[in-house]
């Protein structure tokens, strides 16, 4: 062909373009993928331009003098130098709507522009790819690891309250303004079905929840909250080769025939095994925020790149199956990309912080089902995990596209959001973060070890759950009263759930509540109350009329002094030790004082007669407070298996004024009051600690008296003499071990039932036999 020709000249501008080396915009109409790559590079002389495409930069060692890389090798050099190619086309798009349109698993007819210049050795562009559509609710009953496999997510099956550790949400407002809410909802009439009625509440509880922060939390003033939102995303899942594997009959080969084989539904035109998926689901509502949701962990931890599956699951045959055996089919409709909003709508709150989506479906599923009762539960509880994983990594991988990533070009932070899932009985939750959507291709050459993460809590029944650990404080404290019989109780706050934020109706109904779960029949023990910050909030939202409330409760004010037998107990609201001057603060301080001039006379014995001589004959007092004081963290604490040694938040800093008292204030107390034991909690963890200075004494942390705390509750029996503080760890039963043993009993109880039925049986069977032998008998004589 002369070099002077249109055909060479045209050929020549189009191959430049392949390469991105002419000036010709990037637009939606000159958009031009990489060329048909099927076959093998064949390793000679370039024999026109396009062989020259291969170029040796992507060498990676040298076989038979000829530099290769590592997927030539095994034949798949061209796939990787398609996914490398791709990759640069997509960083040249100048807009991220472009970017999506161009790595769309949805093939577009040809442009004009290209039927007139396509050659020999382009293929011709088939018929629209289409995606598999996992449907809004499971199909089938047995789907979470085929829905973990193909979004390439892991699931983390424990407790969220480290990830949501030194939050202090208002519980009571919140509490109060969900019930009214409720209450509304479930009295209408106006809903026409029950997927209505549950989604109106999961977002009346998302409102709920806002509106009780936010002014506390100003940043929740800017975030925005949609209603029935539409969250929809597509990609690509590799893995799929085995669509393509055949058993001859009467032969155990399997043999893998591309050449003549079908293209499967879904796969590349090159028969890749690469399906593409989209999701297309329904949030009851959605807030989104400007700021990004802190992740579960960074991109770099080993977190990030465990295993998808434990060792034990067999992916190959237990897992990997065409889409069609899990009742999936090709979607039809046209394919769009919406987090909750759209790419063109130039949205600047563009973060998912939290979602909450209706199960009221999936419970007519499973009735459709129809399992067995001792499975019904199971399939149920790993249905709503599947719907889960998908409906997160559906929010987030769109989140992820309209961020201006691609299966081409991964995403280079993570992505994460939260998810609410009810049925209207049962809730669960869930947090997902996404570290990678390249997983769309495996072959030699290209390795991602990365696996996105759904952690989730199992499902809760709050109403349940309540009740049933109240009943447990209350049966808990019966016992401990009446086989320890003690001279008295010291409860070291936190009596309430969030007193702060409650009115004086909520105030009185919670301390009705805490009354009845902890009062006795006699006046034996004394019963002794010391406020939390959950009663009456942190230093700087404590309200004067909270603290008079409490006051005039339980008889309890800042600073208290109590004596049991001669033994001197001092009661201290730690709220008040802020040291900053308030009223609250100089209250406290002005007591301490007078109780610091009255424990130093009592040393001498010598007592002006204006000065009070509660404290002869003088001990040394002994400390009771709701903060423990100041230390960085609980590894300073005695490593005793009482206390909690094996906790693994144990190394956690504790802030100042937080979680534990400042400095000054610790060493305020100590030099004013001299105790010989301090007792404190709000840690929800035990700790055992020795002071040596400025004075030697032991500091005692006690744990949390309620299963909703932890699974190991425990509370502390002081035994005080003149000499000495003996104090020994009361552990409650695991929530855990309770629980097994219900189980045990219960499968005891049926065998036992099923014995005696059984037995019975057998009983009246002879005697049914014995009676008609006798009649037969009689007949004969």
């Amino acid at each position: 062909m002369p070099r002077w020709s249109p055909m060479f000249r045209e050929e020549v501008c189009v191959v430049s373009m392949l390469l991105r080396r002419c000036s010709t915009a990037a637009n939606s109409a000159t958009v031009y993928r990489p060329p048909y790559y099927r076959k093998p590079h064949k390793h000679h002389e370039p024999r026109h331009m396009l062989e020259e495409e291969f170029p040796a930069s992507y060498s990676l060692h040298s076989v038979s003098s000829i530099l290769l890389n590592a997927g030539d090798v095994s034949g798949a050099g061209v796939r990787l130098f398609d996914y490398y190619k791709t990759a640069e086309l997509v960083n040249q798009f100048p807009t991220i709507k472009e970017k999506i349109d161009f790595v769309s698993p949805y093939e577009r007819p040809w442009t004009k522009a290209e039927k007139t210049w396509r050659r020999a050795w382009h293929p011709s562009l088939m018929s629209t790819r289409k995606a598999w559509a996992l449907p809004l609710v499971p199909k089938y009953f047995d789907c979470m690891k085929y829905y973990q496999y193909i979004t390439k997510t892991r699931i983390v099956e424990s407790s969220l309250d480290s990830y949501y550790a030194g939050l202090n949400p208002p519980i009571a407002s919140y509490e109060k303004a969900a019930q009214e809410s409720l209450f509304a909802i479930l009295s209408s009439d106006r809903f026409e079905t029950e997927d209505e009625r549950v989604s109106a509440i999961l977002a009346a509880l998302v409102d709920d929840a806002i509106y009780s922060v936010v002014h506390n939390v100003p940043r929740f003033g800017d975030c925005r909250i949609a209603y029935d939102v539409q969250s929809e995303s597509f990609w690509i899942r590799s893995g799929f080769m085995f669509l393509y594997d055949t058993k001859p009959i009467g032969s155990d080969t399997v043999v893998r025939n591309l050449r003549t084989a079908t293209k499967f539904t879904g796969d590349d035109r090159r028969k890749l095994g690469e399906l593409a998926f989209v999701s297309r689901d329904r949030l009851a509502v959605q807030m989104r925020t400007r700021e990004p949701l802190s992740p579960l962990h960074s991109l770099e931890s080993e977190e990030a790149t465990r295993p998808l599956f434990p060792e034990e699951v067999d992916v190959t045959n237990d897992v990997l199956f065409p889409p069609k055996v899990m009742n999936l089919w090709p979607d039809e409709n046209p394919l769009w990309q919406c987090p909750g909003y759209f790419v063109e709508s130039e949205e600047t709150h563009v973060v998912g912080r939290v979602g909450a989506k209706s199960l009221y479906w999936l419970d007519e599923q499973c009735k459709y089902w129809d399992a067995p009762p001792e499975e019904s539960w199971q399939m149920w509880e790993e249905s709503a995990k599947a719907q889960a994983v998908a409906s997160l990594f559906t929010t987030l991988c769109a989140q992820a596209h309209t961020a201006g990533f691609t299966q081409y070009t991964d995403i280079t932070r993570p992505f994460t959001s939260q998810l609410i899932l009810s049925n209207g009985v049962y809730f669960m939750f869930a947090v997902g973060q996404l570290n990678t959507i390249a997983i769309n291709i495996e072959c030699d050459g290209f390795e991602n070890p990365k696996t996105n993460l759904c952690q989730l809590e199992n499902p809760i029944n709050f109403f349940f759950n309540s009740y049933y650990r109240e009943w447990q404080m209350y049966r808990s404290y019966k016992s401990a009263v009446y086989m320890l019989s003690p001279d008295a109780v010291f409860f070291l706050g936190d009596l309430m759930d969030e007193g702060q934020w409650g009115d004086s109706s909520t105030f009185a109904r919670y301390a009705d509540r805490f009354e009845s779960l902890f009062s006795t029949s006699s006046n034996e023990p004394e019963v002794h109350v010391l406020a939390g910050n959950h009663d009456l909030g942190f230093h700087y939202a404590i309200s004067p009329y909270r603290v008079k409330w409490f006051q005039e409760r339980f008889n309890r004010t800042v600073v208290d002094t109590v004596n049991i037998k001669g033994h001197h107990f001092i009661l201290v609201t730690s709220m008040a030790l802020h040291g900053d001057g308030c009223r609250f603060c100089y209250e406290a301080e002005v007591e301490l004082e007078k109780l610091a001039v009255e424990l130093n006379c009592s040393i001498q014995k010598q007592c002006h007669s204006n000065i009070s001589s509660r404290f002869l004959p003088f001990r040394r007092p002994i400390l009771l407070q709701h903060f423990p004081l100041f230390r960085p963290n609980d590894n300073e604490c005695l490593r005793d298996d009482d206390f909690d040694y094996d906790d693994k938040t144990r190394n956690e800093i504790y802030r100042s004024g937080w979680e534990a008292l400042s400095q000054e204030s610790t060493l305020f107390l100590i030099h004013k009051l001299q105790p010989r034991a301090v007792f404190n909690g709000h840690t929800h963890r035990g700790c055992k600690k020795r002071w040596i200075k400025p004075i030697e004494f032991w500091e005692y942390t006690v744990n949390s008296f309620s299963w909703r705390n932890g699974n190991r509750p425990s509370f502390l029996m002081a035994t005080i003499t003149r000499e000495n503080v003996t104090v020994g760890v009361c552990h409650l039963p695991c929530e855990s071990t309770v629980l097994y043993i219900y189980a045990i009993t219960a499968v005891t109880l049926v065998f036992w039932m099923l014995n005696r039925a059984h037995t019975h049986y057998l009983r009246m069977s002879n005697k049914f036999r014995h009676k008609l032998w006798t009649n037969r008998e009689t007949k004969l004589r």
